[in-house]
């Protein structure tokens, strides 16, 4: 199964976030236009996520759905901290925390859209 990682995308293309932002998402695309196996990790800050799910099961995808909520943001911060530093795409440390709300609100449109979904708590 493919990985369409970000990070991994931007250390071997040396490309700036936004055009790693758009392979990724290209990438997805055609995996899905292809019906090929792929997965991927998101924040789910965004609603272009959920769409790329919507249209997946469509087109008759088995989407299964892991989301990893820590117990304190400032776990989050030192994750991606350690991802820009090893060449990954930056992100903006307090919208980190702003994202939360948005991800749980996310999480809870995959439970309707009847998505398999599970929660994994780390602390």
């Amino acid at each position: 199964m493919d990985y369409i990682n970000a990070d991994e995308i931007k250390k071997n293309l040396k490309c700036s976030d936004l055009e790693v932002a758009q392979l990724a998402e290209k990438q997805r695309e055609e995996h899905i236009d292809q019906m090929s196996e792929f997965c991927f990790e998101t924040v789910l800050s965004t609603e272009r996520n959920l769409r790329l799910l919507e249209k997946a099961k469509e087109k008759g995808y088995f989407i299964r759905c892991y989301y990893i909520l820590t117990a304190d943001p400032a776990i989050n911060i030192w994750r991606v901290k350690s991802r820009v530093d090893s060449g990954g795409c930056a992100y903006s440390y307090t919208s980190l925390t702003n994202q939360l709300a948005q991800a749980i609100y996310s999480l809870i449109l995959i439970c309707l859209c009847q998505l398999f979904v599970k929660l994994v708590f780390c602390e």
